[in-house]
């Protein structure tokens, strides 16, 4: 265990070969000043308490209290970096399905241009036959 966990009553140090417990309200009492709580209430402030035996069987959420803080540092750094590698992925994957529609949507705009160029044409070349036919029409009245 770290250097700094003391028995909040008597503070003793974990050298001494004594359990120590975690209170609910948040208090570290070795196994003699435990035994001394009144009706299970907290010797320090009063409290209605309940308390486990600090052991690497605890349940992960508390055992997060007494671990170094910069492992823990680096937990949350690794943490965020998987994080904000996903965030980066995922704008990518948007940055590239707006590249695409924004590609497509040139795509239309030229499909676009080219059938107007077409219905011009198209217009054009109706009219010159009309104008064909008019002459073949007269040629053959003469």
């Amino acid at each position: 265990m770290t250097d700094w966990i003391h028995c909040n009553s008597c503070y003793n140090l974990p050298r001494s070969g004594k359990n120590f417990s975690l209170t609910n309200c948040g208090h570290i009492y070795c196994s003699d000043c435990l035994s001394r709580c009144v009706r299970d209430r907290c010797m320090i402030c009063g409290n209605s308490c309940r308390s486990i035996l600090l052991s690497t069987e605890m349940n992960p959420s508390l055992q997060m209290y007494f671990l170094d803080p910069l492992i823990q540092l680096k937990t949350i750094q690794q943490i965020f970096e998987f994080q904000q590698n996903q965030q980066m992925r995922l704008m990518k994957f948007w940055r590239d399905q707006v590249e695409k529609i924004s590609s497509f949507k040139d795509c239309f705009q030229k499909m676009e241009r080219r059938l107007m160029n077409f219905k011009c044409d198209n217009a054009t070349l109706r009219e010159e036959n009309q104008i064909l036919r008019r002459k073949l029409v007269q040629n053959d009245l003469r």
